[in-house]
């Protein structure tokens, strides 16, 4: 038997920071529990500067899920 409609709604909440450098999102990666980190790859510290931040989190022990993001068009950007 195949249900006719499903009682399938909840409540899901979710919060955005941005914030301007790798300071500032060190900084607040260990005051709000996110469920996720998305980090720009391209930082105004550097172009690699999100690695590092990643790198330097996970050093000092963070364990929240990282997923970097990229405006780079080809590999050798």
């Amino acid at each position: 038997m195949i249900p006719t409609s499903l009682n399938c709604c909840a409540t899901v909440w979710a919060r955005s920071d941005h914030v301007a450098s790798a300071a500032q999102g060190a900084e607040l990666a260990w005051l709000v529990p996110y469920g996720l980190l998305i980090l720009d790859v391209r930082l105004p510290e550097g172009i690699d500067a999100g690695y590092a931040l990643g790198r330097r989190l996970r050093e000092d022990g963070l364990t929240t899920p990282l997923l970097y993001l990229t405006a780079r068009g080809t590999v050798e950007d």
